[in-house]
């Protein structure tokens, strides 16, 4: 894999790991939990499950992201 290609996927993954709904994604069928997203000629395969965690004042989401 070229390097610029290298560096630009992994500034994706960086990224994904604070939003990981943002760019071009796609589910993929048969599976709750697993997408895809395109990275130039490339994809990344993973799995995503949402957490809701409740407190007095808030709701917070947390990301559990696995790359495969």
């Amino acid at each position: 894999m070229p390097s610029p290609d290298l560096w630009r996927i992994e500034k994706v993954i960086d990224g994904m790991r604070e939003n990981p709904f943002m760019g071009d994604l796609h589910k993929l069928g048969g599976s709750e939990a697993e997408w895809r997203r395109r990275v130039g000629s490339y994809r990344i395969i993973f799995e995503l499950s949402v957490a809701e965690q409740r407190n007095r004042d808030s709701k917070n989401l947390t990301f559990h992201l696995q790359i495969h």
